[in-house]
Protein backbone atom coordinates (compact mmCIF):
# COMPACT_ATOMS: atom_id res chain seq x y z
CA UNK A 1 0.00 0.00 0.00
CA UNK A 2 1.27 3.77 -0.70
CA UNK A 3 -0.58 6.88 0.34
CA UNK A 4 -0.04 10.42 -0.89
CA UNK A 5 -1.51 13.58 0.68
CA UNK A 6 -2.73 16.83 -1.26
CA UNK A 7 -4.68 19.42 -0.04
CA UNK A 8 -6.26 22.58 -1.48
CA UNK A 9 -8.54 25.74 -1.61
CA UNK A 10 -7.67 28.04 -5.06
CA UNK A 11 -4.39 26.11 -5.03
CA UNK A 12 -3.73 22.19 -4.83
CA UNK A 13 -0.75 21.42 -2.51
CA UNK A 14 1.24 18.14 -2.87
CA UNK A 15 3.35 16.94 -0.18
CA UNK A 16 6.19 14.92 -0.57
CA UNK A 17 6.57 12.39 2.51
CA UNK A 18 10.12 10.91 1.36
CA UNK A 19 11.18 8.50 3.79
CA UNK A 20 14.95 10.08 4.06
CA UNK A 21 12.99 13.76 4.32
CA UNK A 22 13.26 15.19 8.06
CA UNK A 23 10.31 16.89 7.64
CA UNK A 24 7.91 16.94 4.67
CA UNK A 25 7.82 19.49 2.15
CA UNK A 26 4.78 20.91 0.10
CA UNK A 27 4.77 21.68 -3.49
CA UNK A 28 2.17 24.10 -5.15
CA UNK A 29 0.39 24.64 -8.53
CA UNK A 30 -1.52 27.42 -8.84
CA UNK A 31 -2.47 27.13 -12.48
CA UNK A 32 -5.17 24.55 -11.71
CA UNK A 33 -7.11 25.26 -15.01
CA UNK A 34 -3.75 22.84 -16.50
CA UNK A 35 -3.63 20.39 -13.34
CA UNK A 36 -0.15 18.25 -13.77
CA UNK A 37 1.76 16.52 -10.61
CA UNK A 38 4.59 18.75 -9.26
CA UNK A 39 5.64 15.57 -7.01
CA UNK A 40 5.42 12.61 -9.07
CA UNK A 41 8.15 10.50 -7.90
CA UNK A 42 7.77 10.81 -4.05
CA UNK A 43 4.19 11.51 -4.01
CA UNK A 44 3.01 8.31 -2.72
CA UNK A 45 4.85 6.76 -0.05
CA UNK A 46 4.51 3.34 2.09
CA UNK A 47 2.97 4.37 5.01
CA UNK A 48 5.47 1.91 7.39
CA UNK A 49 8.55 3.55 6.11
CA UNK A 50 7.09 7.11 6.07
CA UNK A 51 5.41 7.00 9.09
CA UNK A 52 7.16 9.52 11.63
CA UNK A 53 6.70 11.90 8.66
CA UNK A 54 3.48 11.06 7.93
CA UNK A 55 2.69 12.08 11.86
CA UNK A 56 4.71 15.75 11.56
CA UNK A 57 2.11 16.12 8.58
CA UNK A 58 -0.84 15.61 10.50
CA UNK A 59 -0.09 17.66 13.02
CA UNK A 60 1.44 20.90 10.48
CA UNK A 61 -1.75 20.81 8.42
CA UNK A 62 -4.10 22.18 10.69
CA UNK A 63 -1.51 25.02 12.08
CA UNK A 64 -1.06 25.50 7.87
CA UNK A 65 -4.44 26.59 7.37
CA UNK A 66 -5.83 27.64 10.89
CA UNK A 67 -5.52 31.96 9.83
CA UNK A 68 -6.89 30.96 5.98
CA UNK A 69 -9.87 32.72 4.95
CA UNK A 70 -9.93 31.89 1.98
CA UNK A 71 -13.61 30.78 0.73
CA UNK A 72 -13.28 30.46 -2.73
CA UNK A 73 -11.81 26.79 -3.56
CA UNK A 74 -11.46 24.52 -6.20
CA UNK A 75 -12.45 20.61 -5.93
CA UNK A 76 -12.28 19.17 -9.38
CA UNK A 77 -8.19 19.57 -10.02
CA UNK A 78 -7.73 18.30 -6.48
CA UNK A 79 -9.78 15.38 -7.21
CA UNK A 80 -7.70 15.12 -10.90
CA UNK A 81 -4.66 15.13 -9.21
CA UNK A 82 -5.31 12.47 -7.26
CA UNK A 83 -6.32 9.89 -10.20
CA UNK A 84 -3.54 11.71 -12.67
CA UNK A 85 -0.70 10.22 -9.38
CA UNK A 86 -2.47 7.10 -9.09
CA UNK A 87 -2.44 6.84 -13.28
CA UNK A 88 1.21 7.73 -13.40
CA UNK A 89 2.06 5.17 -10.43
CA UNK A 90 0.52 2.82 -12.64
CA UNK A 91 -2.00 1.55 -9.75
CA UNK A 92 -6.01 1.46 -9.07
CA UNK A 93 -6.54 2.99 -5.31
CA UNK A 94 -8.54 5.14 -3.55
CA UNK A 95 -9.46 8.87 -3.20
CA UNK A 96 -10.45 10.41 0.10
CA UNK A 97 -11.83 13.51 -0.16
CA UNK A 98 -13.19 15.97 2.55
CA UNK A 99 -14.78 18.90 1.85
CA UNK A 100 -16.59 21.68 3.19
CA UNK A 101 -17.13 24.32 1.43
CA UNK A 102 -18.63 24.30 -2.31
CA UNK A 103 -16.04 24.81 -4.88
CA UNK A 104 -16.44 28.47 -7.02
CA UNK A 105 -13.18 29.16 -8.51
CA UNK A 106 -13.73 30.04 -12.01
CA UNK A 107 -13.12 26.67 -13.97
CA UNK A 108 -13.46 23.26 -14.67
CA UNK A 109 -16.01 22.00 -11.81
CA UNK A 110 -17.10 25.36 -10.50
CA UNK A 111 -20.63 25.16 -8.51
CA UNK A 112 -23.14 27.82 -7.81
CA UNK A 113 -25.02 27.40 -5.21
CA UNK A 114 -28.88 26.76 -5.44
CA UNK A 115 -30.14 26.09 -2.70
CA UNK A 116 -33.92 27.93 -2.82
CA UNK A 117 -36.40 27.30 -0.10
CA UNK A 118 -39.20 28.33 -2.35
CA UNK A 119 -38.38 25.73 -5.07
CA UNK A 120 -39.18 22.84 -2.45
CA UNK A 121 -42.75 20.98 -3.04
CA UNK A 122 -42.70 22.91 -6.80
CA UNK A 123 -42.49 21.72 -10.20
CA UNK A 124 -39.21 23.70 -10.40
CA UNK A 125 -37.76 21.13 -7.01
CA UNK A 126 -36.27 18.95 -9.90
CA UNK A 127 -33.82 21.38 -10.91
CA UNK A 128 -32.07 21.67 -7.92
CA UNK A 129 -31.24 17.92 -8.02
CA UNK A 130 -29.98 17.65 -11.39
CA UNK A 131 -26.23 18.16 -12.01
CA UNK A 132 -24.83 21.46 -12.90
CA UNK A 133 -22.28 20.12 -14.81
CA UNK A 134 -21.00 16.89 -16.46
CA UNK A 135 -17.17 17.48 -15.27
CA UNK A 136 -17.70 15.86 -12.29
CA UNK A 137 -19.53 12.69 -13.94
CA UNK A 138 -16.93 12.65 -16.24
CA UNK A 139 -13.96 13.06 -14.23
CA UNK A 140 -15.87 9.86 -11.92
CA UNK A 141 -16.37 8.04 -15.28
CA UNK A 142 -12.65 7.72 -15.72
CA UNK A 143 -12.22 7.40 -12.16
CA UNK A 144 -13.96 3.94 -12.54
CA UNK A 145 -12.07 2.77 -15.96
CA UNK A 146 -8.83 3.68 -13.97
CA UNK A 147 -9.69 1.36 -11.13
CA UNK A 148 -10.24 4.75 -8.56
Amino acid sequence: MRIGFITYNSTVHFYNIKSSLAQPQIMLVGDVQDMFISLLDHFLCQPEKSEALIDALMEQIPKMFVDTRETETVLYPAIQAGLEALKASNCAGKLLVFNSTLPIVEGRGKLKNREDRKLLGTEKEKTVLTPQCVSYNQLGQECVQNGV
